[in-house]
């Protein structure tokens, strides 16, 4: 287990539905917990609607809704 806070603790633009996704994505890539918190994102348990999650962005209810990591740090230039 990894014995770390996660970067978003805290942060509510991580669970806005208007939040600019590009830059908390790139705190995503950052974060020592981003493994274990992209597949809670993809298996959808305990996942907020919308926002980011695991460096995956969230707008809706359906899994196919899901932007990976890779396409929205193309949003930031990474």
């Amino acid at each position: 287990m990894i014995d770390a806070e996660p970067a978003c603790r805290g942060d509510d633009r991580f669970t806005a539905d208007d939040s600019d996704p590009a830059p908390l994505v790139a705190i995503c890539r950052r974060c020592p917990l981003i493994e274990p918190c992209s597949e809670l994102a993809r298996t959808g348990n305990a996942v907020p609607v919308y926002g980011v999650v695991g460096g995956l962005v969230r707008r809706g209810t359906r899994s196919t809704q899901l932007m990976n990591a890779r396409a929205a740090s193309r949003l930031i230039g990474a």
